[in-house]
């Protein structure tokens, strides 16, 4: 039956976090929560869409059927209990206008397995997109995955019809993907792709004459712990792909072993692992990082690492920043620029606009004054001076010894590590946008620096 298939395959695309409502929070929790009250809330996810909103996404595969070996994956080929099946473009468009018809869903994000070739399955997609806009005259939000390898016609097409392009790294080098996915090459196939479509992005910038283009951005995906890899290494990345590529935002989805295939390479690795019991924890650093240098302007020169290349799971990633560099500590609050200011722990982007205008008017004197603009003054005390003088704060304790002791001796920047990058150079396809989608009124926006 057509609703059967609709359920596996929309249950084997939950792996996919590239959506906005995917990214987890440190309890592997937040963001990843469906809407109990529509009766297919499994499948449908809660998703910022620019302009549109809070949206509601069908999240499914074209085909789940895929001849690739990816050991990291649910629908890899090695495994045997995995019922296979494919839709048809017209079956898939015809149960999505359903849905949406009954105001079940806004929009859709289509992926799927590679079945004869990447360029057969990523066609089958296009067929899909071109259906919804061109015969249902479906006007809301598409989101098509690339698949790496894949004709440059059918990312053209795909971008025409689409409102957002997204192409999976998995992993940060050519090795660690050779690891987990033997049949992708990272060289050849994915960054070929992802360079294609930051060239379409960016000629619909530039030029008129791609005006037909519908894509406003690209974004990708690591899976993290699958194939032994460095925390320095995804970053590194990244950085990467947002000064290079024109790419706009990652994702970071921490690997599950009891979704995947086990190859014995993976588990030698095992023994091996220092997030062994801590992925999710891992994961949230991730994006911790990715945020800093989206929404505070830090570069990945100033990031901070533990001697092994990790990012060091005891705090935050901006205090440990703070701690490496507490040369510049204390900060006045009521003299300080905004980037000085939201380089302190505890005051971000919003709260340190705040805190200009308001000092504007009358000096912020104490803890009080600092938690109505926003800050978190238990985390910010320690690091900051009000009109020269140090403040307290009465659930400070906890945070006490990030200001009171030395970095650890194993905390290292990439330069320890040999690697050298600029942290100068602007990410030219997040400029002018924002880094979360927020639409209450009640909220500022907060752009990408």
């Amino acid at each position: 039956m057509l609703s059967n298939k609709i359920t596996t395959l929309a249950e084997s695309a939950r792996y996919d976090v590239c959506l906005s409502s995917c990214s987890t929070g440190a309890s592997g929790k937040q963001g990843r929560s469906r809407n109990p009250r529509n009766p297919l809330h499994d499948w449908i996810y809660p998703a910022a869409v620019p302009g549109q909103g809070i949206v509601h996404i069908l999240k499914i595969l074209q085909s789940n059927s895929c001849k690739n070996s990816c050991s990291y994956c649910q629908f890899s080929s090695k495994n045997s209990n995995l019922r296979r099946t494919t839709l048809s473009p017209e079956e898939l468009a015809v149960s999505f206008m359903e849905m949406f018809r009954k105001r079940l869903v806004s929009g859709i994000f289509i992926s799927s397995g590679v079945c004869r070739s990447p360029s057969h399955s990523m066609e089958e997609m296009v067929k899909t997109a071109e259906l919804l806009r061109k015969r249902y005259r479906f006007k809301g939000y598409i989101h098509l995955k690339i698949i790496p390898g894949c004709n440059e016609e059918l990312i053209l097409a795909a971008a025409e019809l689409a409102d957002r392009l997204s192409i999976n790294m998995e992993a940060p080098t050519r090795n660690h993907l050779h690891n987990i996915a033997p049949d992708k090459d990272l060289i050849s196939q994915i960054i070929p792709a992802v360079s294609v479509t930051a060239n379409i992005l960016k000629k619909k910038k530039d030029s008129d004459s791609f005006s037909r283009i519908k894509a406003k951005s690209q974004t990708t995906q690591f899976v993290v712990g699958a194939s032994n890899e460095k925390d320095i290494e995804i970053i590194k990345s990244v950085d990467t792909l947002y000064r290079n590529y024109y790419m706009f935002r990652s994702y970071f989805s921490a690997y599950q072993e009891k979704w995947a295939v086990e190859t014995q390479s993976q588990s030698k690795n095992k023994e091996q692992d220092p997030f062994k019991g801590y992925p999710l924890l891992r994961e949230h650093r991730l994006y911790q990082c990715d945020f800093l240098m989206r929404a505070y302007g830090f570069r990945f020169p100033e990031l901070i690492f533990d001697s092994k290349g990790n990012i060091p799971l005891e705090t935050d990633p901006k205090t440990a920043w703070a701690m490496m560099n507490q040369d510049i500590f204390p900060i006045e609050i009521n003299k300080a620029d905004f980037a000085s200011l939201i380089k302190v722990p505890g005051i971000g982007p919003q709260s340190a606009e705040k805190i200009i205008k308001e000092r504007k008017n009358n000096h912020l004197k104490n803890s009080d004054d600092l938690k109505r603009t926003g800050a978190w003054s238990n985390r910010a005390c320690g690091w900051i001076t009000l009109d020269g003088k140090k403040t307290e704060d009465s659930n400070a304790s906890s945070q006490k010894w990030l200001f009171e002791e030395l970095a650890p001796s194993n905390w290292k920047k990439p330069e320890d590590f040999g690697i050298k990058t600029s942290a100068e150079k602007d990410f030219p396809a997040q400029k002018g946008k924002w880094v979360n989608y927020t639409f209450n009124k009640n909220k500022k926006k907060i752009w990408c620096r």
